[in-house]
């Protein structure tokens, strides 16, 4: 779990992730979200072009502040992720993203602290 909500948090996010990633020697899966007032195509751009995640997990948030998920998964598939799935809640795609996780692969949730703190509310 990451917020991962500016530049400097994404770019540790991405370093950190590709560390884990090489060192247990696994893809990246990505579970997001974001607020409405984030650069949603650099941050896009910037994960798909350096952690180039297996697949998507998009999910909004329980927030007035929320980015259009739709617009969020748009963003990916433009970027060259054809695997986004689009779920109706952060835990609803906590959940799906767990049960599809396969054993190549390690699941990294980041772009918003909310987004963390509704994963953690969840696990409860």
């Amino acid at each position: 779990l990451d917020g991962a909500h500016n530049e400097d948090g994404i770019r540790a996010m991405i370093e950190a992730a590709k560390g884990i990633c090489d060192v247990r020697g696994k893809k990246p899966v990505l579970l997001t979200s974001a607020v409405n007032d984030k650069d949603l195509k650099s941050i896009v751009h910037r994960i798909t072009g350096e952690l180039r995640p297996a697949r998507i997990y998009a999910a909004p948030l329980d927030s007035y502040r929320a980015a259009n998920v739709g617009e969020i998964a748009d963003l990916y598939r433009a970027n060259g992720i054809q695997d986004v799935q689009v779920h109706s809640s952060v835990a609803e795609a906590f959940a799906a993203a767990k049960r599809a996780l396969g054993e190549d692969e390690i699941l990294f949730c980041a772009g918003s602290l909310y987004m963390v703190g509704e994963i953690l509310a969840a696990q409860l």
